[in-house]
This record gives structure tokens, sequence and C-alpha cells, in this order.
């Protein structure tokens, strides 16, 4: 499974796409979407998640305990759309409805509104909105992001390399007998 973020009037809203067929409890791919969704949400500073499941016939109960573990380390909405009855009973197994900002929709509509009416103060400025790559995988926002800091790396090791080379060009010019 992978998130897309995509702007619908305003608001930042989170596609699913090629869905978890995994029948395993602990499926690694949904774990470290879980983590990217984390990392992405903190760098981007979007104060909230809308999840549009768009009816998705089974959803990774992996994926959805990572929600659930989000749920706990955020204080942010949580709210989706698109839901099976499977997953909604899973969630609500874990009490997902009693926070006040989570919430499960039918439409992708009834939770923008919501979302603009009652929980106004999370919703984005364009500042944010901007910096957003909208239709762009999550996932590759993840790649990117370890791409930088292995770059950030290289570049400090590229620092100390100049002085191994001066080391090298003394050593050449001592074959000149100085």
């Amino acid at each position: 499974m992978d998130l897309i973020p995509v702007n619908v009037n305003g608001v930042v809203v989170f596609n699913t796409t090629d869905s978890c067929v995994s029948t395993s409890h602990e499926c690694k791919h949904c774990v470290d979407i879980g983590g990217a969704l984390h990392n992405w949400l903190m760098v981007m500073k979007v104060n909230y998640i809308l999840i549009d499941f768009q009816d998705e016939k089974d959803v990774c109960s992996t994926f959805l305990v990572e929600l659930l573990q989000l749920r706990k380390r955020l204080n942010i909405p949580f709210i989706f759309t698109g839901l099976t009855l499977k997953p909604q009973k899973f969630l609500e197994s874990y009490e997902f409805l009693s926070h006040r900002s989570s919430r499960i929709f039918s439409s992708l509509d009834e939770a923008i509104e919501f979302l603009k009416t009652v929980l106004k103060d999370y919703i984005c400025g364009e500042d944010v909105i901007a910096n957003v790559k909208f239709g762009e995988p999550i996932s590759i926002f993840k790649i990117r992001q370890a791409q930088k800091n292995s770059q950030d790396g290289d570049e400090e090791e590229e620092d100390q390399d100049p002085d191994e080379d001066e080391d090298e060009d003394f050593d050449d010019d001592d074959d000149d007998g100085f």
C-alpha cells in the first residue's frame, strides 16, 4: 500500500494505492509506510490526516495498527473515508472513534466539510500547501529523505577528502628528490 497526497479544495487528502495483499500480521511494508507518513507530516507541517481508502475491500491490519499508533503519538485529527465494514469494525474495536477529532465518513465531501468547519484550526495555510508534492507517493518521499541524508554524509566526507588529496600531491613532489 502507498499513500498519495492530493489537493482537494485546499485540503491535503491521502489516496490509497497498490493495496497490500499481505496476510501476515507483520507486514513490513505497511510498517514502513506508517513511519514514512509520520516523517512526511513532520517535515511538511500538515496538522491532520485525512485518508480516502476509496472503498478498498481489504485494508492491511498492520497498516491500521500503524495508524492507531500514530494517533497515540500525534495530537492531530485522524479522518478516514471509504472504509468498508471490516476495517471500520477493526478501528472501532480499538476505540478509534473515542477521540474527539477521529472520524470515519462515508464520503470525502463530508470529511472535508467536517475538517473545514469543526476542525478549521487544523487546516494548513497556503505556505504549507505550496510545499507539498501532490501526486507523489509518500514512499518516494521516504527514499528522497534517505538520499538527502546520504548526500549530507557524503558532503561531510568530501570536506575531509581534500586534505588527503593534498598529502598525495606532496608525495608526488617527493619523487622529484625534494
